[in-house]
């Protein structure tokens, strides 16, 4: 009995988890962007489009009304509770926050980007909990994922003429004609695209003989991009600001990121050497290590050497 209120308690904690990260993220990268979501949330942003005096996470719970009472007598009520709890809480969440503070709006890939991120995010820790699995190894991929996706991404911006610097002299500024005008400004999405690249490179040949635990490499994607974007943004001409002129937005969240990344990089590291498991992460499984069987310890059962 206690055994299974634990579990029920813990499956409803993690819930609880996603549907604040899923309340961020909407509010944070889809609904000031004018980025719609599929199913009902989607088209509770379009009612609350035309009709503003509805908040969307009130229309959300409207809609999914039909579907509740439907899963009660087809699928059963350990379903229906689970389904109703996380759609009451995720609504509320949504229309509290909504109310409490107002995100400004940010260029549509990024926010895009971060969306799907914080997406992932709730979604491996769904999986990692249901399984009963450790939700690190799919972060080390997602980690390597990332650094792809935002090295192409980035050229996104090229295209669309967005995200650039300053005006510069440098030898590789880009050009810009604007109102008849030609400017030469920094390419700031060349800048990030190819420290992404260095960054991936970099993980990749660390990965192949010096991995120690899993997770290692996500906080190493946390504190590299976070070291990236922090210096790059101070190139941009079209940032968000929190305080004008003195901070803006995405800097402190990189810098802020990166350095949580690293004090966990170094208190891992001296946590490994003292023989201790990592603080942040997950000691590597028997299966996980990457090093292959010397002839020394391969060959007979109790590990000698034939």
């Amino acid at each position: 009995m206690e055994q299974k209120l634990k579990g029920i308690v813990g499956q409803y904690a993690m819930i609880t988890l996603s549907c604040a990260l899923y309340a961020v993220g909407f509010n944070w990268c889809f609904d000031p962007n004018h980025l719609s979501v599929g199913g009902f949330t989607g088209v509770a942003q379009i009612i609350n489009f035309f009709i503003p005096q509805a908040p969307i996470g009130t229309m959300i719970v409207v809609l999914n009304l039909p579907l509740f009472i439907l899963s009660w007598k087809k699928v059963g009520r350990q379903w229906l509770y689970a389904t109703l709890y996380a759609t009451l809480v995720s609504s509320g969440m949504i229309d509290l926050l909504a109310g409490v503070y107002t995100f400004r709006p940010m260029e549509p890939m990024l926010a895009a980007i971060y969306g799907g991120v914080i997406g992932a995010i709730i979604a491996l820790l769904l999986r990692a909990h249901r399984r009963r699995e450790s939700v690190w190894p799919a972060m080390d991929i997602m980690g390597f994922g990332l650094l792809i996706g935002q090295l192409v991404g980035r050229w996104g911006n090229f295209f669309n003429r967005e995200a650039y610097g300053y005006e510069t002299d440098i030898f590789c500024r880009m050009g810009l004609t604007l109102n008849g005008t030609t400017i030469y400004v920094h390419p700031t999405f060349l800048y990030e695209s190819l420290w992404n690249l260095l960054g991936l490179i970099l993980m990749h040949l660390h990965s192949k003989k010096h991995r120690r635990y899993q997770g290692q490499y996500f906080l190493f994607y946390v504190l590299w991009y976070g070291v990236g974007r922090a210096m790059i943004e101070g190139l941009r001409s079209d940032s968000l600001w929190l305080i004008p002129n003195v901070i803006r937005v995405s800097q402190l969240l990189a810098g802020v990121t990166a350095a949580l990344a690293a004090a966990a990089l170094i208190v891992n590291a001296v946590r490994l050497k003292k023989g201790l498991k990592p603080l942040v992460g997950k000691a590597l499984d028997a299966g996980d290590t990457l090093k292959e069987e010397t002839p020394s310890t391969a060959g007979t059962p109790d590990g000698t050497a034939e």
